[in-house]
């Protein structure tokens, strides 16, 4: 049988610790100033909204056009 051997040239690492900021003088690098929510988020959240209409209406024109109501 063959096994792979054991790799030892790369360190494992999360994250460089940052130093220590007082709350008073931290600021948040990736929220908006007016809210929590990311502009990724707000264009998820429309496009949602977007396609729930369109698929109420679509229904709805389907509907009315096959002469169910």
């Amino acid at each position: 049988m063959c096994y792979l051997g054991v790799s030892n040239q790369f360190t494992f690492g999360m994250y460089v610790p940052d130093p220590y900021v007082k709350w008073k003088d931290w600021t948040c690098s990736s929220c908006l100033t007016s809210a929590g929510v990311s502009r990724m988020e707000v264009q998820t959240a429309g496009f949602m909204l977007a396609m729930s209409m369109v698929t109420v209406l679509s229904f709805s024109w389907f509907v009315m056009g096959a002469g169910v109501v």
